[in-house]
């Protein structure tokens, strides 16, 4: 299985008629006013491709440059698998995370199947500095 495809964005579903993917304002970098400051919504999309019916099961968190994790889902992992056609997109939905600080944080996928990583990077800014 690779991966074909990964963002991080404002906001990411599916078109409810024809089920198309919808990645709205991908981005690299959050500007927040004050810390600790709380981010309202995030998405975090992946694309996967591979053999009919091969799966895994992932799970995510969330940790700043010194590897402290803001979010954890390590006791919560879920299992996938990919379509008849090979593929599967990913949509993991955020709302109301809290960053303590600016600096580099990293969105870390696990698959507890085939002990594979997938890492998005952004960073989060303070407004004005």
């Amino acid at each position: 299985m690779k991966t074909t495809l990964k963002a991080i964005c404002d906001s990411a579903f599916y078109t409810q008629d024809s089920k198309k993917l919808n990645i709205i304002g991908i981005f690299e970098r959050i500007v927040l006013k004050d810390f600790p400051a709380v981010h309202p919504q995030l998405s975090a999309v992946f694309s996967f491709e591979g053999e009919p019916g091969e799966g895994g099961e992932y799970y995510f968190d969330i940790t700043d440059s010194q590897g402290v994790k803001i979010a954890d889902t390590s006791d919560k992992s879920q299992k996938f698998l990919l379509g008849v056609n090979g593929r599967l997109n990913l949509i993991i939905n955020l709302s109301f995370i809290k960053f303590s600080h600016s600096g580099v944080y990293k969105f870390n996928l696990y698959n507890k199947v085939s002990n594979v990583k997938e890492q998005l990077e952004f960073e989060v800014l303070e407004l004005g500095k």
